[in-house]
């Protein structure tokens, strides 16, 4: 095996010592098996493809293409000027503005 290591390339011609011979042949028969087995199934794999089509809900239509929209040939938008905040003379009232007063609501009841 180590005389045969001379010759290796490693494009056409490989090492072949003993312990890449056996991990070969194991995933070789791992391989082999899983053929086989898939092979052997052949059978029970069609007739579950036919009861999945004959069982399978309708398929659904195919959605609408999205509207294109045409280039425009107007100017492009520009953003309006941005503002300084502004100080109010009062302080803004932290209570919101749309909770109806308890009278009102009382009153409904």
């Amino acid at each position: 095996a180590i005389e045969w290591c001379k010759h290796v390339d490693c494009n056409a011609i490989f090492p072949k010592l003993p312990v890449y011979l056996r991990k070969h042949y194991n995933d070789w028969n791992r391989n082999q098996k899983v053929r086989k087995a898939v092979g052997g199934a052949a059978a029970q794999v069609a007739q579950l493809k036919a009861l999945n089509r004959h069982t399978a809900p309708a398929p659904l239509p195919a959605p609408a293409p999205a509207p294109t929209v045409a280039p425009s040939t107007a100017a492009p938008a520009t953003a309006a000027p941005v503002r300084a905040a502004s100080v109010h003379a009062t302080p803004v009232s932290s209570t919101p503005a749309l909770v109806a007063p308890v009278s009102s609501i009382a009153a409904r009841v």
